[in-house]
């Protein structure tokens, strides 16, 4: 899972924004892989993976149909997440009040979500890719939540830097499809 953690983590990481709908499948492969293991008794046990591509598979396809309502979903369980494994590496351990941080964490991710949908996009993919590539390398104490910090940085500075690109793009290809418009006005005229 080490290896998987990783590869999904960094792909997430990258292009969260971008490939919202990847980062809704990986979400919810995460999700289905974690309620299948903890949850449903399977066997054999390769059908855990099964059960959680196809969520994962699900949450891609609801996620190009239903792009905001189940970013906010996701929102909420990548923020939930991400900060219930945050909460574990610092130490805040508190029993059953550790799903405390799961709920304020989603809650977060749905304000985020609601009120800046590519800002939220971008910095809830970079967590979550943070949160799968530092379970992936799992170093010891301290450096995991620096790895953590580290990596969630490097996945906005990423995704921002994408972003800021594509809408300086934007009005040199908006001008071109104008300049073609009154091209093509001009040859109906003509005709």
């Amino acid at each position: 899972m080490n290896v998987l953690n990783i590869l999904l983590g960094f792909i997430v990481l990258v292009t969260g924004r971008k490939l919202y709908w990847l980062f809704v499948a990986v979400v919810g492969f995460v999700a289905g892989l974690y309620i299948a293991s903890n949850y449903i008794q399977v066997d054999p046990h390769w059908l855990v993976y099964l059960i959680a591509l196809a969520v994962g598979v699900v949450g891609a396809v609801a996620g190009v149909f239903l792009q905001h309502a189940v970013i906010a979903i996701v929102g909420f369980i990548a923020g939930g997440y991400g900060a219930f494994y945050l909460a574990g590496l610092l130490g805040l351990k508190a029993g059953t009040l550790y799903w405390i941080f799961f709920v304020v964490g989603g809650i977060l991710g749905i304000i985020l979500v609601a009120a800046l949908f590519e800002w939220a996009l971008i910095l809830l993919s970079s967590w979550a890719g943070a949160t799968l590539i530092s379970q992936g390398i799992n170093p010891n104490g301290g450096v995991v939540v620096l790895a953590f910090i580290a990596l969630f940085l490097v996945g906005v500075l990423i995704q921002a830097a994408s972003m800021a690109a594509e809408h300086r793009r934007k009005p040199v290809e908006e001008k071109v499809k104008e300049e073609k418009e009154k091209i093509v006005d001009e040859v109906k005229k003509l005709g």
